[in-house]
């Protein structure tokens, strides 16, 4: 069993975890310039830091244990013969666009069929943070009764906000294309942390969402602390956000991916929570701005507002957001 204490290096040499490195450590961002070597941290390096260690280089929201629990339900999939890891693009596909093979999908089954959740993590599109969020996200899901799959998107390639779009689009059509194997219905819910938040949120816009790509609409959608507004359109955030497009950043391009401003009555039902204290997204421009637009718009929304905690706390146990998730669970059934 999986403490605070492993290793990634144990981690990433669990038999049961063969071939998902990729969910496990960061994987090189693609440098700005055109044939520039691929920058990030050394995997090598990393394999000796424990769960333990890294939440407390990287940030102190970060809880060790719940990345524990996670990894834990993961093995405990495995040995029960889930095949857990699915891949959403063919072998052709990922032959014709290389950054396809960054993509995949982590399957948490439970043995009741019903709808799902699809779970995607932060890391600024740089990375994909699933270990810290997702994955014990996705481990309470299963508590809960409820089928959770998570999404390795590609974070870390130029164009990732549009890329990004395009997987979580096909994650959600490969689940309820093969709904029966997987034992699930088609009904679903989404839940982003950050610059996941960002991405989920885009499922309910009217110009990047379900009804503009003919996807079911997602019963719920779930918003952590989520970025979904550009407020200062100078040349240092610009900068900040060049990663996630392919050409200029223009206005019209920040516009565009700006999810606040494509919100109409037929968004989704949606739960959101954010840190008033949230040092990396603004609390008052993101979280409450959405929570009001939907409110006026009559759509039907929560918005828990945490007094005390810093960005990036996932699951939220230790914390004083933690029960979030069940919150958001009962909105959604409600």
């Amino acid at each position: 069993m999986f403490t605070r204490k492993t290793t990634l290096g144990e981690a990433a040499s669990c038999p049961q975890l063969a071939g998902l490195a990729k969910y496990i450590f960061p994987q090189p961002v693609q440098n700005k310039e055109k044939g520039g070597a691929p920058q990030g941290p050394d995997p090598q390096q990393m394999m000796a830091v424990s769960f333990e260690q890294l939440c407390g280089a990287v940030s102190p929201a970060w809880n060790p244990d719940s990345m524990a629990d996670g990894f834990n339900a993961i093995v405990v999939h495995m040995d029960n013969g889930v095949p857990v890891e699915q891949f959403i693009y063919s072998s052709e596909e990922v032959a014709k666009d290389a950054t396809k093979a960054r993509v995949g999908l982590l399957w948490f089954p439970t043995k009741e069929k019903g709808p799902f959740a699809l779970v995607c993590a932060g890391g600024a599109y740089m990375s994909v943070a699933s270990i810290v969020e997702a994955f014990p996200v996705a481990k309470r899901l299963n508590d809960l009764g409820i089928t959770a799959f998570v999404l390795q998107y590609r974070a870390g390639v130029r164009g990732a906000a549009t890329k990004s779009g395009e997987d979580i689009r096909r994650a959600i059509s490969y689940i309820i294309e093969n709904k029966e194997r997987l034992n699930v219905d088609e009904g679903y819910a989404a839940i982003g942390f950050s610059a996941g938040g960002h991405l989920v949120s885009e499922l309910g816009t009217n110009n990047q969402g379900y009804k503009v790509y003919g996807l079911p609409k997602p019963q719920m959608l779930g918003l952590c602390y989520p970025l979904v507004a550009f407020a200062q359109k100078d040349e240092q955030m610009r900068q900040a956000v060049a990663m996630m497009f392919e050409g200029e950043v223009t206005d019209a391009v920040l516009d565009e991916f700006t999810p606040i401003e494509h919100l109409d009555k037929d968004y989704p039902k949606t739960f959101i929570w954010q840190t008033r204290e949230d040092e990396q997204v603004p609390f008052e421009a993101n979280a409450l701005e959405i929570y009001q637009r939907l409110k006026k718009l009559g759509v039907p929304c929560r918005l828990k507002a945490v007094e005390h905690g810093l960005h990036g706390l996932g699951l939220g146990e230790g914390s004083e957001a933690a029960g979030w998730l069940d919150e958001a669970v009962d909105f959604w059934k409600e």
